[in-house]
C-alpha cells in the first residue's frame, strides 16, 4: 500500500470525504447539483391517513381541489446516501389532489407542510416548494416499536409511535406526482418521483403535534390510519420541478424516462440514462445494486467502470450509440475490482421524445443471473420449493442476499430466512457449499 506524508492514500481520501460532508452540513450551495437527484439507502415511516373533509378544505389553496378520499400521508425519513443533495432528513404532510393523477394511476399529492434539513432543505425550500421550511427529522426502531419526530431547530413539532405488526415486506415501485407552491412567484410547482422500496406494515399508537407547531406547519389531525408502513431499502429519483399547468416537454420526457428504466427494473435488468458524455441522468434500482456491489461506479457524476483500463471502452460505446437515434453499440464486458465477476454493457440512443435531446440508455446485464434458469429444475428435484430454488440459484451463482432480494422483489430478511431452510434441506452450512452445488447442476444442465 502506498504511503503519503500524512498517512495512507485511503486516510487522505477519508479526510477529503469528511470535508465534503462538513460543507454539505453547512448548507453550502456550491455542492448542490442540478436535478435529477439520485437518493438511496433511505429509511422512512409513512402513515397514510384519512382526514375530516372540512379540515382538508381548510388547508387547500385556490386553484387546487382535494381528492374525495380525503387521504394524505404524514411521514418522516432519512436519506443516508445519494447524488446531489444527500444526506438530509425530512418531516412532511400532504393531501391527495384531484385531477393530477400520477403516471402509475395514484392521485397526486399537495405537499402543504414540511421540514427539511441540510442541503436537501435548501434545495427543496428554494427550488421546489415554499410550503417547506428548514428543520430536521429523526426516526428509528427499537424492537417492535417504530418512532418518528419532526423538528424546527431544537423545537419538537410532531412525533408519532407505532408497533411493527409483522416482518414480511411488500416490494413496491412506482412514479408519484407531487405539487407545492412555486418559491419563485405565483402558482404551483409539480414534480414526479420514481421510487422503489420494501413496505412493512405497522400499527400507529399515536400521532401528536406539540405546542407551537401550528405556527410552523398546517395542522390537520388524522381521523383514521389507512395504510401505515415502515419503509426500508427505499430509493428515489427526483427530477427538476415544473410549473403546474405549464409543464414543458422536458417534464413529460422526465416522466417517460423514469417509466422506461423502471420497466427494465421490473425485468431484473439494470438500466441507466446518460448524456453523450456519460454523465448520469438517472438509473433504476437494478443498476444501483451493481454500483453498491462494486461492479460499477458513479464518479464525478459519470457512469464509470471500476477498472480504469475499461473506462475508455464504456465511453466509446456511449459515443458510438450517440451518433443517431436508435443506434445501438456493441456489447462490452466490465469486470469487478477483483476480476471475479463481470457485467455486460450496451448503449442505445433514445428518441428525443423519450428523455430529451441527446440522451442514451445503457443496459447493464449480469450474466450470473442466467445460471438460475439452468439450475432451477434440478434444485426442485433436491426437495426445494420453487421460491427456495430461485433464491438458491441466485445466491449459489454469487449474488449476495441483498442482490437476490432485489431480483426477486423480496425483503433481505425473507431471503436470509429462506437460506436457513435451504441449507437445512441440502445438508450444508455455508454459501460456498451452495455455490458448488449450483455450479455442478449448471454444468450438467448445459451438457
Amino acid at each position: 500500500m502506498r504511503e503519503g506524508r500524512e498517512g495512507t492514500v485511503e486516510d487522505e481520501r477519508m479526510l477529503l470525504q469528511k470535508d465534503i460532508m462538513n460543507v454539505r452540513r453547512e448548507r453550502s450551495h456550491s455542492l448542490a447539483l442540478d436535478p435529477p437527484y439520485q437518493l438511496t439507502d433511505i429509511d422512512m415511516i409513512y402513515i397514510m391517513c384519512r382526514f375530516k373533509p372540512e379540515a382538508v378544505a381548510r388547508i387547500f389553496p385556490p386553484g387546487l381541489k382535494p381528492n374525495k378520499s380525503c387521504w394524505g400521508p404524514i411521514s418522516v425519513y432519512q436519506v443516508n446516501s445519494g447524488w446531489g443533495i444527500a444526506p438530509y432528513s425530512a418531516f412532511f404532510m400532504a393531501l391527495e389532489v384531484e385531477g393530477y393523477d400520477s403516471p402509475d394511476g395514484s392521485p397526486a399529492m399537495y405537499m402543504h407542510s414540511g421540514l427539511y434539513s441540510d442541503l436537501g432543505g435548501k434545495v427543496m425550500t428554494e427550488r421546489y416548494n415554499s410550503n417547506f421550511r428548514l428543520g430536521h427529522a429523526r426516526q428509528g426502531r427499537e424492537g417492535d416499536r417504530a418512532w418518528g419526530e419532526g423538528y424546527f431547530g431544537d423545537q419538537l413539532v410532531a412525533r408519532f409511535d407505532a408497533d411493527v405488526t409483522r416482518e414480511e415486506a411488500t416490494h413496491l415501485m412506482g412514479i408519484h406526482r407531487y405539487i407545492g407552491r412555486n418559491p419563485e412567484g405565483e402558482g404551483f410547482n409539480v414534480w414526479a418521483i420514481s421510487y422503489e422500496a420494501d413496505f412493512i406494515p405497522i400499527a400507529p399508537r399515536s400521532v401528536e403535534f406539540l405546542p407551537g407547531a401550528e405556527k410552523l406547519v398546517h395542522l390537520i389531525e388524522p381521523e383514521e390510519f389507512v395504510w401505515p408502513s415502515l419503509v426500508r431499502n427505499l430509493t428515489m429519483t427526483i427530477p427538476a420541478p415544473q410549473r403546474l399547468g405549464a409543464e414543458n416537454d422536458n417534464h413529460s420526457r422526465d416522466v417517460e424516462g423514469l417509466g422506461l428504466i423502471e420497466m427494465f427494473a421490473r425485468m431484473g435488468r439494470g438500466a441507466a440514462i446518460v448524456d453523450p458524455f456519460g454523465r448520469l441522468v438517472r438509473m433504476n434500482s437494478a443498476a444501483s445494486q451493481l454500483v453498491e456491489s462494486g461492479r460499477l461506479q458513479v464518479a464525478h457524476g459519470q457512469l464509470k467502470s471500476v477498472r480504469q483500463e475499461e473506462g475508455k471502452s464504456l465511453d466509446l460505446i456511449i459515443q458510438h450509440a450517440a451518433m443517431a437515434p436508435g443506434a445501438v453499440s456493441e456489447q462490452i464486458s466490465l469486470r469487478s475490482a477483483d476480476g471475479e465477476r463481470f457485467i455486460i454493457a450496451q448503449a442505445m440512443a433514445l428518441d428525443d421524445t423519450v428523455s430529451g435531446s441527446g440522451k442514451l440508455i445503457v443496459f447493464l446485464d449480469d450474466p450470473s443471473a442466467d445460471i438460475r434458469r439452468n439450475a432451477m429444475e434440478p434444485l426442485r428435484l433436491l426437495g426445494l420449493t420453487e421460491a427456495e430454488a430461485k433464491i438458491a440459484a441466485l445466491v449459489g451463482a454469487g449474488r449476495s442476499p441483498a442482490e437476490a432480494a432485489g431480483d426477486l422483489e423480496l425483503s433481505v430478511n425473507t431471503v436470509r430466512s429462506a437460506l436457513k431452510l435451504i441449507f437445512d434441506k441440502l445438508g450444508i452450512g455455508r454459501q460456498a457449499e451452495l455455490a458448488k452445488i449450483v455450479t455442478r447442476l449448471e454444468s450438467r444442465a448445459i451438457a
